[in-house]
């Protein structure tokens, strides 16, 4: 596996985001404003902005 493969793996888009956090639970643009202010751990490949999936792991188990 190269390492893009592996980094999309790992992460999520914030589509995917939206979607698991419920889509009216919080905003896209919500989404966008967390990651600007650094409450969203995340990664830049090309111009795509990535969350890690182990975070969104852990906001999921915390919201059951």
């Amino acid at each position: 596996m190269n390492a893009k493969a592996q980094t999309e793996a790992e992460t999520v888009t914030i589509r995917e985001l939206h979607e698991k956090l419920g889509v009216q639970a919080i905003s896209r643009g919500a989404i966008y404003e967390a990651i600007k202010r650094g409450e969203i751990p995340h990664v830049r490949l090309g111009g795509r902005i990535l969350i890690l999936r182990s975070w969104v792991s852990t906001v999921l188990g915390n919201k059951k």
